[in-house]
């Protein structure tokens, strides 16, 4: 059976597990995380497997539980369910385009007196914790109760709702919601959970407790017991979203006027090296004009904090797939840029499983090459601009798995410099940047990274000294 997870399934699964961790409900906080999109549950893909599982199954008590969420799915990808009974023995598995996202085991036993047990409405008002590794070395532990919701309940898994316990069915959503909302809980990762059938009493508290924490690799084992099921679940504690350094810190080193010059568009300028290029710049005192796609309430924030330093900056939205209508509004006043910053990119991941990937690369240069080229055609007076199209170290030297992005660079390598050689562009620089901190870096293993500032003011140095020649 095929599926495709919507925002409103969110929704309801929040609502219904208690989990409204912003990975999950929030698109603009999920495009910071190692994610870059709202992810679904992995709980919730879990329950729903299993309810397409148990559609031709009696009621049954779960005697044991398992899954390893594999890969994250993204809210609107299409994933598809299999499922295998053998005897009281369960196999589930989720598959996107092929590729394991979840796999799960479940075995069964005859419903017995405790089956009927079930559980008061609650109305769950946790607000969502984050704990860092110093917490989770300490002795983290906690406990809540059950919540369940009976209405929502059958919306979501009709199946599971009539055949197993209600007591288990809410113990498997507290599980969701020790990860997503208490432990590790903000910068969380579910990674797997190992339950096995306990006493279903009349109590209705969650207990948990870290079992144990290994910093090397980010994980958590915690210990947990509700009525209903108890044993351990798993998750990795991600990295909170970079911060980049403020207007203040930004301004201290950069002279004054340096910038004076630069009417400056700086393309996907919200957040990351754009960000920090739209700081420099106004420090520097260059008539900045930057850009944002989804990150609404990042770039007004941004807008804010430069003007409040002296700054003179504008945030517009641009989709640069389609850039007429923003360009329009960014020009609308006759403003005509003497720069352009381009950081546009999408979600940078490995491809895995191959030594290149077609897919990868035509999703890359969308970015790259044709929105560029198309965002050039696009501004006026695009002839007397100087553009900043940042490449990478890989170029040079590229580590497996991204052999795709860097073709891709350096494809948009070679556009930038036909269209100098051509006249459609005053002038180009395509510095090969290294690694910086940056959320499209970040990841559970700790890498080395450069701090994008001084690396970002040397490169914008660098094009004023090519202005100057």
């Amino acid at each position: 059976m095929e599926r495709i997870f919507t925002a409103q399934d969110q929704g309801l699964f929040a609502q219904l597990s208690g989990d409204r961790n912003p990975v999950h409900v929030d698109p603009e906080a999920a495009r910071r995380t190692l994610f870059g999109n709202v992810v679904v549950h992995g709980v919730h893909m879990l329950l729903w497997a299993l309810d397409c599982a148990f559609k031709d199954q009696e009621a049954a008590v779960i005697e044991s539980v398992s899954a390893h969420f594999m890969k994250s799915l993204e809210v609107g990808e299409a994933v598809c369910t299999n499922h295998e009974w053998n005897e009281d023995t369960l196999t589930v598995e989720l598959l996107r385009d092929g590729e394991l996202v979840l796999k799960g085991q479940v075995v069964i036993s005859a419903p017995d007196e405790a089956f009927g047990k079930g559980i008061g409405a609650i109305e769950v008002k946790d607000e969502v914790q984050h704990l860092t590794s110093a917490d989770l070395e300490s002795e983290c532990s906690g406990e809540f109760e059950l919540a369940y919701d009976g209405q929502v309940g059958k919306e979501l898994f009709p199946e599971l709702v009539e055949k197993i316990p209600q007591r288990q069915l809410a113990s498997l959503l507290g599980a969701t919601r020790v990860v997503g909302m208490r432990c590790p809980g903000l910068h969380s990762i579910f990674s797997r959970l190992d339950l096995k059938k306990s006493s279903m009493d009349d109590s209705s508290v969650v207990r948990y407790s870290v079992g144990r924490f290994e910093p090397r690799f980010s994980l958590v084992e915690v210990d947990y017991n509700a009525s209903g099921l108890e044993g351990r679940i798993h998750a990795f504690l991600r990295p909170a979203p970079v911060e980049q350094p403020s207007c203040a810190t930004i301004a201290a080193h950069v002279e004054e006027g340096e910038f004076a010059h630069i009417k400056g568009l700086v393309v996907a300028g919200s957040r990351g090296l754009g960000e920090v290029v739209t700081k420099l710049l106004a420090a520097g005192g260059a008539d900045v004009r930057f850009t944002f796609h989804s990150g609404e309430k990042d770039a007004h924030a941004l807008q804010a904090e430069v003007r409040g330093c002296g700054g003179a900056c504008e945030a517009f939205k641009l989709d640069v797939l389609a850039p007429e209508e923003g360009i329009q509004a960014i020009q609308k006043d006759d403003w005509h840029p003497t720069h352009m910053f381009y950081f546009a990119t999408p979600k940078i991941a490995e491809s895995e499983g191959t030594l290149f990937s077609h897919e990868d690369f035509q999703r890359f240069s969308s970015y790259y090459v044709d929105a560029l080229f198309k965002l050039v055609e696009t501004v006026e007076k695009a002839s007397q601009i100087h553009v900043f199209n940042p490449s990478t170290v890989f170029v040079d030297n590229c580590p497996h798995g991204l052999a795709a992005y860097a073709a891709a660079k350096a494809s948009s390598e070679f556009l930038c410099r036909h269209l100098h050689e051509a006249k459609r562009v005053a002038e180009v620089s395509m510095p090969r940047l290294p690694k910086m901190k940056t959320d499209q870096t970040n990841s559970l293993i700790p890498t080395q990274r450069e701090e994008p500032l001084a690396v970002m003011l040397k490169a914008l140095r660098d094009v004023v000294a090519k202005d100057k020649k």
